[in-house]
Formats: structure tokens, C-alpha cells, sequence
């Protein structure tokens, strides 16, 4: 069972939705969006919006690298094909690389310290995502214009099922 709650925000919209897995309550806040429920990727901005009560892993330092992982995805989106050129997208994708693997690092050793016992297929998910990275960082290297919205749809799913996911599931041990 779910619910969809939709909000005009400036000519936006503010899109919610809550969705219910067995016991699970999983509430996501998706994606500001220009047109209809779920628009992004190609020209029209995706934006996901942070909320601490929905994004909150149940470490503080996590919580924070996580906000910081989102503001630096919505930035890197509120730019568009006609507002920067290729060259400097691919230059801002390149910049985040080393703070997006200093985090799954950091969250591993931590994860390893308390024991958790879902480390190794917690790896396993990093690992998956680091090679998909360098896929990505191979269009980034030939300035491929036509992958910039698949990067950009891909950065943003994976980190926002990633953290409300992934991450949840070590949230009860903190």
C-alpha cells in the first residue's frame, strides 16, 4: 500500500511518496520536478530533497557525509546541457569521485568496528557501484555528451536507494 502526496512549490512540485514494504515503513522523498510525478534527467533538473528524519542512518558523521553527498548531487544537476558545456560537467563529475569513495570507505571501517554482520554484502554493494563508476569515468575521459543524463539519473538513484536501503539496515545498531 502507498500514497502519493503531491505539493505545488514556485510552479513545482514537491513530490512524496510513502510506500510500505510488509513491516517496513519506507518513506522516500523523491525528486523535485518540472512536469509530472517523476521528470529528470535529459535538460529538466532532478533535485532530491534532504530530510533528516527519512535520510537518518542513526550515526551523525554518516548522516552528515550523507547531506553532503546529496548537495553535491543537486548541484552537479542544477546545471544543464545549455547552461555548461561537457567538459566542465565531466570536470565537476571527476570532483566528486574522491569524497563519494572516501565516504563508502569510511562507512566500511565503521561498519567493520561495530561488527555489523552485514558487512561483506554491504562491500559487495560498494564494490558494484564502484565499477559502475568507472564506466562512467570512461565517457567522463572522452567527454561523451550523450551520457551526461544517464550519469546524472544514475548518481541520483543509486544514492537515494542506496542510503534509504542499504543504509537502513545497520541504522539499529547505533
Amino acid at each position: 500500500m502507498g500514497s502519493i502526496v503531491i505539493s505545488p512549490e514556485k510552479g513545482n512540485y514537491i513530490c512524496r511518496i510513502e510506500v510500505y514494504i510488509k513491516v517496513v515503513h519506507l518513506r522516500i522523498i523523491f525528486i523535485k520536478c518540472n512536469q509530472g510525478l517523476f521528470t529528470g534527467g535529459g535538460n529538466k533538473m532532478k533535485k532530491i530533497i534532504w530530510d533528516d528524519e527519512f535520510f537518518d542512518v542513526g550515526h551523525e558523521i554518516l548522516n552528515k557525509q550523507h547531506k553532503k553527498i546529496i548537495e553535491l548531487l543537486n548541484q552537479l544537476s542544477a546545471d544543464t546541457d545549455e547552461t555548461i558545456s561537457t567538459e566542465t560537467f565531466y570536470f565537476k563529475f571527476k570532483e566528486l569521485q574522491p569524497y563519494l569513495k572516501q565516504h563508502l570507505k569510511y562507512e566500511e571501517r565503521l561498519l567493520e568496528d561495530i561488527g555489523y554482520a552485514g558487512i561483506e554484502a554491504h562491500k559487495e554493494v560498494h564494490a558494484s557501484y564502484l565499477g559502475d563508476m568507472a564506466k562512467y569515468m570512461k565517457f567522463a575521459e572522452a567527454n561523451a555528451p550523450d551520457q551526461r543524463s544517464e550519469i546524472k539519473l544514475f548518481l541520483f538513484d543509486w544514492w537515494r536507494s542506496h542510503i534509504l536501503e542499504e543504509d537502513m539496515q545497520y541504522k539499529k545498531h547505533f
